[in-house]
């Protein structure tokens, strides 16, 4: 029996990359997984995954943009399912600009996706948790909102402002016994890779070795594992924290 059996989980992002990984252990764990994608191609692929894994799980293509279409996957996985228990908000998007650089549409585009996208799934998970008086709330925030990095303008503001909502919710749900954490991985996502691909070899060896094991976390067992713990009935203690699930990355800035 796993330590998630029976809970129901949605997950933004979740057709690929870290997001993926952690819908695979979630399955493993016992529970039920629904993702918001997107990409309609990625979320048939990601059905057909989890299927043959044995795990059951639905997609639901779609925008995290769109309140009211985050409203109606939420609410069709409770209809399927009988309730939301857990809530990871995996989708961000990153595009480099310097302060100068950085446009309205920059700025705009990731914050929507980012913050936005995640409080409009905590506010559509949120009565669901309200009824039962438990659910578990996980954003995705990353080391570059707690530290300045170069060429980060729109991304580290969104970053942080994640951490804000986070402290936030978690302060004014904890006597319902909902918890809301912040997660700053340092995973091998689609994001790393395709930045890791048009960097120069020296750069990416040098944002290596900030991390000490010197590699991005696998997606599953690294990633996945921690949100697993974070979401099970292990962790009701923990809230309104920023955890750092990154091999160190943190300690070496």
């Amino acid at each position: 029996m796993g330590i998630l059996e029976g809970k129901v989980a949605v997950i933004t992002g979740g057709g690929q990359g870290l997001g993926l990984g952690i819908a695979h252990v979630f399955g493993k764990e016992g529970a039920k997984v629904a993702i918001l994608e997107i990409n309609p191609e990625t979320a048939k692929a990601f059905d057909k995954d989890m299927a043959e894994r044995g795990y059951e799980a639905m997609s639901f293509v779609g925008d995290v943009t769109n309140k009211e279409c985050v409203t109606k996957f939420v609410d069709t996985v409770a209809e399927k399912w009988g309730t939301v228990d857990c809530d990871i908000n995996c989708a961000g998007i990153y595009i480099p600009a310097s302060v100068m650089d950085t446009t309205d549409e920059i700025m705009y585009k990731t914050f929507n996706v980012s913050v936005m996208g995640s409080l409009y799934m905590m506010q559509a998970c949120y009565p669901y948790f309200h009824k039962q008086q438990s659910g578990k709330v996980i954003n995705w925030s990353s080391i570059a909102g707690n530290q300045g990095i170069e060429l980060h303008t729109a991304y580290s503001v969104s970053k942080a402002g994640l951490q804000g909502l986070t402290r936030v919710a978690a302060l004014e749900w904890a006597k319902e016994n909902i918890q809301v954490n912040t997660l700053n991985p340092a995973g091998s996502s689609p994001l790393w890779k395709n930045w890791e691909a048009n960097q120069p070899k020296e750069m990416v060896e040098a944002f290596l070795d900030q991390i000490p094991a010197h590699r991005m976390g696998d997606a599953e067992l690294d990633i996945g594992r921690a949100v697993a713990a974070l979401c099970s009935d292990y962790c009701n203690w923990i809230t309104s924290r920023t955890i750092w699930v990154d091999g160190g990355q943190g300690a070496t800035r």
